[in-house]
């Protein structure tokens, strides 16, 4: 069940979306996981300020480059 809490003005307003049914059968898993992610995303678009990510999300191109495997010399 997605939900959030906003904070206004000093105070805090939960909200709750409507239920999302995991065990139905008749919805497969890329759907149901896009359901709730629209829903997130759509929270974010709406308020990105009341959002903080915790790690980073994406690495920038030189953190990339560190990661990736040394290439095998000839």
């Amino acid at each position: 069940m997605p939900c959030r809490v906003i904070r206004r003005r000093g105070r805090f307003l939960a909200e709750v979306a409507p239920f999302v049914d995991p065990t139905c059968a008749t919805r497969d898993v890329v759907a149901l996981s896009q359901e709730l992610i629209g829903v997130l995303e759509r929270w974010v678009r709406e308020r990105p300020e009341q959002w903080y990510p915790f790690r980073r999300m994406w690495l920038t191109d030189a953190r990339a480059e560190d990661r990736r495997a040394p290439a095998e010399s000839t």
